[in-house]
């Protein structure tokens, strides 16, 4: 559940009937001061898998995700990622990898085909996919040329069973799961001989000064986008991180209770001033964080910038159509 979701079922937990307006209650909620957050651990490669808040009939269900059958898509879609041609796959050319958040080193599509639920991610210095194969199997492949980094991006310590191996001269792997079994089912279905493009639902046409994509991750459930994001910095200490999830219709669409504009686009600021949230968006929540004021590098100015020039994909549904790439 997104930042703005946990403030409206905090409040409607007490609302057992009558209409919903949620923009207002988000309004309200965040008036009295009571903002909740999650911190997602998308930057670290971990699957966030948000629940959905669904409003009928004046009544609350949080349901487990958008793959639960309450949520269906407006159309066909494909989660299946563009190969990237001419670019060398991580056993060609290991010095690749993990340099260029617009693109992965490697591929499973024997088992992205059917998985459930599956995230790419292609962070500083490593690329890795995470991948549910069953109910409670959650198995994560990373690829890199520092097997103490992959070591240390793992969210999962060394939980279960975890194979390392150097497939060729300079390249490190890390498959890591519940069971033996999926773990080398996984190694055996990766390919190393291709490239693929990290998508998402919206492209950044313009940043700060000197500013860089360094992360990227995108995550699917059931063959639909669910969340993804990029993450900025400057210099050593200055970090944001901008992010977009999937969102039933009925939770997007209102202005109602902005207090802010991101260049133009109603928005809402959080009370701490570390993050703007755009409204009205159809399909998305989209967000942009900076880290404490005292901290942040980045400034509210900034986050406007990002937010007011982006590009956003005419379907979120087809990532055939969504803009690439992720810098425009």
């Amino acid at each position: 559940m997104n930042d703005v979701e946990e403030l409206l079922t905090d409040s409607l937990r007490g609302r057992a009937a009558g209409d919903v307006d949620a923009a207002g209650l988000l309004a309200g909620a965040t008036s009295r001061g009571r903002v909740y957050r999650r911190r997602r651990r998308l930057w670290t490669g971990t699957a966030v898998f948000a629940a959905v808040l669904l409003v009928t009939a004046g009544a609350v269900t949080v349901t487990g995700g958008l793959g639960d059958g309450s949520f269906a898509p407006g159309g066909a879609s494909t989660s299946e990622l563009p190969r990237v041609t001419g670019e060398p796959g991580a056993s060609s050319d290991p010095s690749r990898v993990g340099t260029d958040p617009n693109m992965v080193h490697f591929a499973a599509p024997k088992l992205t085909a059917t998985a459930r639920h599956y995230r790419w991610t292609s962070g500083d210095g490593y690329e890795q996919l995470e991948i549910g194969l069953g109910e409670q199997d959650l198995v994560h492949a990373s690829i890199g040329r520092d097997m103490a980094l992959l070591d240390e991006v793992s969210t999962r310590g060394d939980y279960g069973v975890v194979i390392r191996e150097e497939p060729v001269p300079g390249l490190q792997l890390r498959v890591q799961a519940n069971r033996d079994d999926r773990a080398r089912q996984v190694l055996a279905a990766l390919r190393l001989d291709l490239a693929q493009r990290i998508m998402l639902p919206f492209q950044l046409g313009e940043v700060p000064a000197d500013a860089r994509a360094v992360h990227a991750s995108v995550g699917f459930l059931d063959g639909t986008f669910v969340d993804g994001g990029v993450t900025l910095e400057r210099g050593a200490t200055d970090r944001m991180q901008v992010h977009a999830e999937r969102a039933r219709d009925d939770a997007t669409g209102s202005v109602h209770g902005a207090n802010h504009s991101a260049g133009g686009r109603p928005a809402f600021r959080y009370p701490d001033g570390t993050e703007v949230a755009l409204l009205g968006l159809p399909q998305l929540l989209v967000n942009a964080r900076i880290g404490q004021v005292d901290r942040q590098g980045f400034d509210l100015a900034d986050v406007d910038l990002v937010l007011g020039q982006m590009n956003l994909a005419a379907d979120v549904d087809s990532v055939a159509s969504w803009p690439y790439p992720l810098l425009g």
